[in-house]
């Protein structure tokens, strides 16, 4: 295939963002009438004035006075609190909403957090940017962890079946699906990305070696990125756990038909029916209730003798988006998080 056969050209890619855009939300799948719980107001605001806007009832829960200020506009009910205990009763919601909220949290309370959106929600729905599949997407998401990381914050994007399991332990049955870019964008795409990364990493003071890294990057002529995949999935309770029909129908859109099928056992005996198999997605297969690891990356402390890293991964672990050659920065320091905070 030719590189302009592998490209989209300008209209093109904005009408594959828009149709991308479009099938993530109808696979949240809020309707008029649903109490939807979402966490923080998030970088994708616009999610939260669309539900406003179809006739849910929203309630977002936040802790930072100055976003409640920014969108008091918005006609919404604001709580107060933390992700990690919720302030509301069991099952106040029909849908709890994480969008690209995780992965910008510490990572140890993960397992919390989903579990508290399963208790106070019938239906959870997990939106997260997927690990990039490209050599400069690694490169870069990798640059911006470690930036992230000396700042005290948290950026690490996580493989599809670490959010399986952390869902599976709070909602029986799961459905997914990853809305992904066929095709890389024009260079100006790679160009304004890393402009708006840049603009933040600046306001927030991140590590001027990080900052000359990337604009290395910016400057390459000719060099394209592939936009993160979207990485949806929805759990529901065994009981009355049906999915509205415009979310079977975006998960039924991609390629793999939402979420994964169950992997056949060697000379099985007669299969159990199953209601409506033709009309529901399949649910992926049950999983261990031991919360899985994340993935970390490597530490930039120096290591002495051998002795666990961050968060109890072993030293020689890969780094989790895989970009190599990646100078360690001329001076940093390991940053562990507080015991008995939980997330903003």
């Amino acid at each position: 295939m030719s590189k302009a056969a592998a490209s989209y050209d300008h209209v093109e890619f904005e009408r594959e963002s828009e149709r991308l855009a479009s099938l993530v939300w109808d696979a949240m799948g809020i309707s008029s009438g649903d109490r939807v719980l979402f966490c923080g107001y998030g970088p994708d605001v616009a999610i939260v004035r669309r539900a406003a806007a179809e006739g849910a009832k929203i309630t977002v829960i936040e802790s930072r006075d100055e976003l409640m200020k920014r969108y008091e506009d918005l006609e919404v009910t604001v709580l107060r609190g933390s992700t990690s205990a919720i302030p509301a009763r069991d099952n106040s919601f029909e849908v709890a909403v994480a969008n690209s909220y995780l992965h910008e949290i510490d990572p140890l309370f993960h397992a919390n957090v989903i579990q508290e959106l399963g208790r106070v929600a019938a239906r959870v729905v997990v939106v997260e940017p997927m690990p990039p599949s490209d050599a400069i997407g690694k490169r870069i998401a990798t640059l911006y962890s470690r930036a992230k990381r000396e700042l005290g914050q948290f950026e690490y994007y996580q493989a599809p079946s670490y959010w399986r399991k952390l869902l599976s332990m709070s909602k029986s049955q799961i459905a997914e699906a990853v809305f992904a870019f066929a095709k890389t964008p024009p260079h100006e795409y790679l160009v304004d990305t890393l402009k708006l990364l840049l603009d933040t990493m600046k306001v927030e003071e991140a590590p001027q070696y990080y900052i000359d890294q990337l604009h290395e990057l910016a400057a390459k002529p000719g060099a394209q990125l592939l936009p993160q995949g979207r990485l949806v999935l929805i759990g529901v309770a065994e009981k009355g756990g049906a999915l509205p029909a415009k979310s079977m129908a975006a998960l039924l859109s991609v390629g793999h038909g939402g979420p994964a099928a169950p992997a056949p056992a060697p000379d099985p005996p007669a299969p159990t029916p199953a209601a409506s198999q033709e009309a529901v997605p399949p649910v992926v297969q049950p999983v261990s209730k031991a919360a899985p690891e994340p993935e970390m990356g490597e530490s930039f402390a120096p290591q002495p003798e051998p002795a666990e890293a961050s968060f109890g991964l072993p030293e020689d672990e890969a780094q989790p988006f895989g970009a190599p050659g990646i100078d360690q920065p001329p001076l940093g320091w390991h940053w562990e998080p507080p015991e008995e905070s939980g997330p903003i």
